[in-house]
């Protein structure tokens, strides 16, 4: 599957509106590495999915993959991995 065959509910992905990009800036009291670690490792947990994935509320979980060339990951019902 390339990306310009890729629909979603019928719809060119060319044809979609892009999201707008989340910009959050928070201070938390830990070092940068624990910092990294938990924004990263527990992304599922904080992410939105509801309002940016691609499934949304089908979304049954999206992954970060750390790291230089890291990919999301984002699986949903009713479809395969």
């Amino acid at each position: 599957m390339t990306d310009e065959s890729f629909t979603t509910d019928g719809a060119d992905m060319a044809d979609m509106a892009l999201l707008d990009p989340v910009t959050v800036e928070i201070t938390v009291p830990r070092d940068p590495e624990a910092a990294f670690i938990a924004f990263t490792e527990n992304f599922n947990e904080w992410w939105p999915r509801a309002s940016h994935t691609i499934s949304r509320e089908e979304c049954t979980g999206i992954k970060m993959h750390p790291g230089l060339g890291g990919e999301i990951i984002e699986t949903a019902r009713g479809r395969a991995p």
